[in-house]
């Protein structure tokens, strides 16, 4: 995992929606990485407990010079789990 920073000290650890996106973000530092796919069920039931364990802050979605949105872990599986009650 390639974990970023925030300028307030916060390790970040980025996620994309898809891998072309994530693919647009793999410059300057890290132009060597390539994207990596993880299903819901891994993100939400693995990678999330894991980023809270140990006080990493999702970033979703972020782009080339721009900031992420940085939500807490507990409040992305809470929205994460409202949206899947939508769709049985």
């Amino acid at each position: 995992m390639t974990m970023a920073g925030s300028d307030d000290g916060e390790e970040i650890l980025p996620f994309w929606p898809h891998e072309d996106f994530a693919a647009m973000c793999a410059v300057v530092e890290w132009k060597s990485y390539e994207p990596k796919s993880n299903s819901l069920e891994e993100f939400m039931e693995d990678l999330l407990p894991r980023l809270k364990e140990n006080n990493v802050v999702p970033g979703i979605f972020p782009a080339p010079n721009e900031f992420s949105v940085r939500p807490c872990v507990d409040k992305l599986l809470e929205h994460l789990n409202q949206e899947l009650t939508k769709y049985p």
